[in-house]
């Protein structure tokens, strides 16, 4: 209708900016658009919201020159208590206020009013006033003050904000809005691209990144029976295993077994104290006078069940038989005919001991033999003839004797319970025997005498007519002497506990020290190495390899035995082989391990003795059961080849005594001979 009012949307305060201006009719289209409140509070549309309060401000300014018709805004407010919504006129409709009607602008008009009507105006906020901030509240009005409005009203009167040009339009421009060069890396190759494509290529030559391959766009499908024989038997009928059978029922499963059959009740107790899986028959067997008489079996069920269980989760296979000739299981061994020399039978027998015979030793050059016995005499024997060409009483039992493998000295060395004595036997050349005599006698004993852990005494004119020449005392029992390879030192062993078990003596000097601090166990035997500065310590369970110029501890071998008896060094130094009370006979190789290159079980009782030939590559053991075991012992230079053993030869001839055999064992230092020595009071000659 002309001249009617038409109110648009509201737009609603979002901000201090578009909350107190209205908006007239001559404002842009893009103002007087129906926004959202998404719309008003964005950014975008604060500049509009501010230029449409400027130019409504002027607007009202003009109006004001006519002192009874007050132009309204196209926006109004909610009247005091009313709940409903702010909405807009559509074209055609009319507002019922109380005026003067619309204008050519198809704004109301209002008649002027006096200032208290006016002031409770809801729309008369247009003004400068802070009705804006007014609240209608019990039919009065309360404006809010203190400083929180204070800065409002200055803030919203002092903006300066511009008007806001439209730059972007709808219409098409021939020049551009803004003439901005462009960036320089929108035509400069990008570095990080280019590492990227390097790393790529760097991927493809190192084969990371695989170019994909085509697809067959044909599907391909195979047939399942292609090769499938009507005619043939089906695969799982050749695959079937059958079950196996159950056995057949024995005699002891009659109802009249035989006799031996049935259980005793011993026997019955014993079968009933047995886990079932230990039994050898899972029921007791009985005897019925007739087949009538069998009442029925209880465990009938129980065994159905298992088999029915043998059947369902035992699974079958079929073992395939290999025939193996059992020859070929036993490790190809040359023959022992191939590795002679080694002795053979039994050439010599030594007789004249009347109690057992605990020890042997043989001269360097090997004319002559020295023996020790439990008669408490040291004899010594021709080797080619048996003869007894000295006998030296000793007064005790003789535990070790050894002789001095020096060829420039002839000398002795007899363990006799707590004392070592130093012999003379002046046997074989006599410049020899006589500068034995001129090396003992020349030592100067010094002023002030060491404190030792042992005692050297000279021996008295009638001890020397037997050839006694040195005693060394012990504290304590004395159980093996043994020499260093020069002649010099000596090694004795004592049957003792703590660090002093070992003690080693120079004979030049006449001195004597304990090499250790502490023990580790029983020493059961100690032997020097032939050519380094090693000195091998063997406990009951174990062998300790030390070096004596760096007094440390270089190995510890595990021999596994139980306990270790004898012990004995190959004359090249890489091998050891040692003795045990159960019967085993053990092979250290040094290069190799500290565990047992191999373990021999040839004896049927305890070790006593064991011995490596100087020479051949033979060694021999010795036991209770009077046998002595020859094995064929190779050790090879290259050290990439194991050494070979091989038993060669058992000799027997020793008679047992006292469940004692063969004590102690000994090779001749030039010819492939052994000497035994027995509880039998004999000593035989193996060739």
């Amino acid at each position: 209708m002309p001249g009617g009012a038409v109110v648009t949307n509201p737009v609603f305060p979002c901000s201090l900016l578009s909350s107190a201006p209205l908006r007239s009719a001559t404002a842009p289209a893009s103002i007087l658009a129906s926004p959202t409140a998404r719309r008003v509070c964005s950014q975008a549309w604060k500049i509009p919201a501010v230029t449409a309060v400027r130019m409504m401000t002027k607007a009202t300014r003009r109006e004001r020159t006519e002192p009874s018709v007050t132009r309204a805004t196209v926006e109004w407010r909610r009247p005091l208590r009313s709940r409903c919504r702010t909405a807009a006129l559509a074209r055609g409709q009319r507002w019922r206020a109380p005026g003067l009607g619309m204008s050519t602008r198809r704004t109301a008009l209002m008649r002027r009013t006096s200032g208290t009507r006016w002031a409770t105006c809801p729309w008369s906020g247009t003004t400068t006033s802070p009705m804006w901030a007014t609240t209608w509240m019990a039919g009065a009005s309360t404006s809010p003050c203190g400083p929180g409005m204070s800065w409002t009203s200055s803030w919203t009167r002092w903006t300066t904000l511009t008007t806001a040009v439209d730059f972007f339009s709808g219409d098409v421009m021939i020049h551009p809005v803004t003439n901005r060069p462009a960036d320089k890396r929108s035509f400069i190759p990008s570095l990080v691209e280019k590492e990227k494509v390097s790393r790529m290529v760097h991927a493809i030559k190192m084969g990371w990144i695989q170019p994909r391959r085509p697809r067959d766009p044909t599907p391909s499908f195979y047939d399942l029976w292609a090769q499938e024989d009507p005619n043939a038997v089906l695969g799982r009928h050749k695959m079937h295993v059958p079950a196996p059978k159950l056995a057949l029922p024995g005699h002891a499963e009659s109802y009249n077994p035989p006799p031996e059959y049935l259980l005793s009740e011993e026997e019955r107790l014993v079968w009933e104290q047995q886990e079932p899986g230990e039994r050898k028959l899972s029921f007791l067997p009985r005897k019925f006078p007739s087949l009538r008489a069998v009442p029925a079996y209880g465990r009938f069920i129980q065994e159905r069940f298992e088999r029915c269980l043998d059947l369902y989760l035992c699974p079958r296979q079929r073992k395939m038989r290999v025939n193996v000739d059992p020859e070929d299981l036993i490790p190809k061994l040359p023959r022992p005919r191939d590795l002679q020399p080694f002795p053979t039978c039994q050439a010599l027998v030594y007789r004249g001991h009347s109690d057992l015979v605990r020890c042997l030793s043989v001269s360097p050059g090997g004319q002559w033999l020295v023996s020790g016995s439990d008669d408490g005499s040291l004899r010594f024997w021709e080797v080619a003839t048996a003869r007894c060409v000295r006998t030296v009483p000793v007064g005790g039992v003789v535990k070790s004797v050894a002789w001095n493998p020096s060829p420039a000295v002839c000398l002795v060395a007899a363990a006799v319970e707590d004392s070592v004595l130093l012999l003379n036997p002046a046997l074989g050349d006599r410049l020899v025997a006589g500068s034995t005599d001129q090396l003992l006698s020349a030592f100067v004993p010094p002023e002030e005498p060491p404190l030792q852990p042992a005692c050297w005494l000279e021996a008295s004119e009638e001890e020397r007519q037997v050839g006694l020449r040195l005693r060394v005392c012990h504290s304590k029992p004395v159980t093996q002497v043994t020499w260093h390879g020069r002649g010099d030192y000596l090694a004795v062993v004592l049957a003792t506990q703590g660090h002093t078990q070992v003690l080693i003596h120079q004979l030049s000097r006449r001195r004597s020290q304990s090499p250790f601090r502490r023990s580790h166990g029983q020493v059961q035997r100690v032997a020097f190495h032939p050519a380094r500065p090693f000195l091998l310590v063997a406990s009951q369970r174990s062998v300790r390899l030390y070096h004596l110029l760096r007094q440390e501890l270089t190995k510890k071998l595990m021999p596994n035995c139980k306990w270790v008896s004898s012990l004995a060094v190959h004359p090249a130094g890489d091998n050891v082989i040692c003795g045990s009370y159960d019967s085993k006979l053990v092979w250290f190789d040094l290069d190799l391990s500290t565990k047992p290159y191999r373990m021999l079980r040839h004896h049927k009782k305890a070790l006593r003795a064991v011995a490596f030939h100087p020479r051949y590559p033979l060694f021999a053991s010795g036991s209770d059961d009077g046998s002595v075991i020859v094995c064929h012992g190779m050790v090879y230079n290259d050290l990439l080849q194991n050494p070979l053993l091989v038993p060669v030869k058992v000799l027997k001839g020793h008679a047992l005594t006292r469940d004692l055999g063969v004590l102690d064992v000994i090779f001749h230092p030039t010819q492939p001979w052994v000497f035994s020595s027995g509880a039998d009071g004999t000593i035989r000659l193996f060739t």
